[in-house]
């Protein structure tokens, strides 16, 4: 069965779930010793022994014929927004219902655990970027060179509590491929990071990162991003509310090494002691921007101070790495637990892989993201009838596809007139032909 599933005021995933954890703590209600009738056990307790007793928990699940529940269920297995479809677990062709309630519960069970202690490291990680993270691009990434870890573009927190949030969850689309997958969200209230941390859990994502680095002058004004530098306990609060409503998600910051000046000693103490699962730092200040070269020479002083505060948390570095060589070098050279790549990954979904692609290879990539982007956002539509992003968003890879070659510049002039995915496709593959009978007469 397929179906819809939106997240959205009324009904949630924990709710519909709840008939088969309640059916699953019955069961495990008459197996615990020492439980009082009547008494339901906290579901921390309800999923740690879930945990420590798989293998009875399945038997007990095969026994109990729990049927009538998962009609339900199945309509979680499927995740359809307009046409684009994320499977949450697999197939459900030649699933039991049994085997799916399991699978289901087990995989509450283990996204709770911290993910990131289970990457090999260096972790390699890309960057949240509004509007050049989107599910289209990660697809491609997914297709030519996946990192280690996903991350969504940034979203508010304040929009996803609006009227508006719809329009905003856009950003949170997923599949199930792009596991570990952490949303980044920014604010200034913890109240609303409590709020929205439960959400984002229920979405299924595997981790929170909270943005706490962000130098624009719009995000600022909410006290959001990184001003958060200059108000430590706003940002202690913020971080505390996050966890509150995650249950157990890792909890991750991604900062800068300071505001107007190097706060290393000062400010990355204030969010290790915190506890967090993980700690990216850009090694430049809010006020230099990209004006300067990142100071991974500073690197290892971050280091120290999480060798100190909070040996268990993951940290990576951020800033000027373009190519996955520089991201090993740096890593070794600082002592990083990995990196997060920003700019580097920007139209290079081959960065993972150590792969060079050939132009005609490059373009052709160029063309299906175009196309995928128009099939998940519907650009090629206006707002009224169902367009999410508009077309010209995905004209800033245009420059990134079609450069470093002879008519990179005549063609990127063409592709800044197209208005959709069909003329991309129409514009390249002429150039493409052009060039094939260029080289022929040579």
């Amino acid at each position: 069965m397929r179906g819809d599933f939106r997240p959205k005021g009324g009904l949630s995933g924990a709710t519909v779930l709840q008939p088969a954890l309640e059916s699953v703590l019955s069961l495990t209600r008459r197996s615990r010793p020492n439980n009082k009738k009547g008494v339901k056990p906290p579901l921390f307790s309800f999923l740690k022994f879930c945990y420590n007793n798989v293998l009875s928990i399945l038997n007990l699940i095969w026994r109990s014929r729990i049927v009538a529940e998962c009609a339900v269920l199945e309509r979680l297995y499927t995740v359809r927004y307009r046409g684009f479809e994320s499977h949450l677990l697999r197939q459900l062709e030649n699933v039991t219902s049994q085997e799916m309630t399991f699978s289901l519960l087990f995989r509450h069970i283990i996204m709770q655990q911290n993910f990131w202690k289970k990457l090999k490291k260096p972790i390699m990680a890309i960057a949240p970027m509004a509007n050049v993270t989107d599910a289209a691009f990660r697809q491609m990434l997914l297709k030519y060179g996946r990192p280690d870890v996903f991350l969504t573009e940034f979203v508010s927190v304040e929009g996803l509590l609006s009227r508006g949030k719809e329009r905003l969850l856009v950003d949170l689309w997923y599949t199930k491929k792009e596991h570990p997958i952490v949303a980044q969200i920014f604010g200034a209230k913890p109240e609303q990071f409590e709020r929205v941390a439960a959400i984002i859990r229920e979405l299924g994502f595997d981790g929170i990162d909270i943005n706490m680095g962000c130098p624009d002058k719009d995000i600022e004004k909410q006290g959001a991003g990184a001003v958060l530098i200059k108000n430590p306990e706003l940002a202690k609060q913020i971080i505390r509310a996050t966890k509150k409503g995650a249950g157990k998600l890792p909890i991750s910051v991604k900062t800068r090494i300071g505001y107007s000046k190097n706060q290393i000693k000062e400010w990355i103490p204030v969010l290790l002691e915190e506890g967090l699962a993980a700690l990216t730092v850009h090694l430049r200040t809010r006020n230099e921007m990209l004006d300067v070269a990142a100071h991974w020479e500073l690197a290892p002083d971050i280091i120290a101070q999480r060798d100190c505060h909070a040996p268990n948390t993951i940290i990576l570095g951020n800033g000027d790495i373009n190519t996955l060589d520089e991201a090993y070098i740096k890593t070794e050279k600082s002592g990083m637990d990995g990196v997060m790549i920003g700019r580097g990954i920007f139209g290079n979904p081959w960065l993972f892989s150590k792969q060079t692609p050939h132009l005609h290879e490059r373009l052709k990539c160029m063309m299906k993201h175009a196309e995928l982007f128009e099939k998940i956002y519907k650009s090629d539509c206006d707002k009224s009838n169902g367009g999410l992003k508009g077309f010209d968003i995905m004209k800033k890879y245009f420059k990134a596809y079609a450069s470093g070659f002879d008519g990179a510049k005549e063609l990127r002039v063409l592709l800044m007139d197209a208005e959709n995915a069909m003329e991309v496709r129409e514009i390249t593959e002429k150039f493409i032909k052009e060039t094939h009978k260029t080289r022929l007469l040579r």
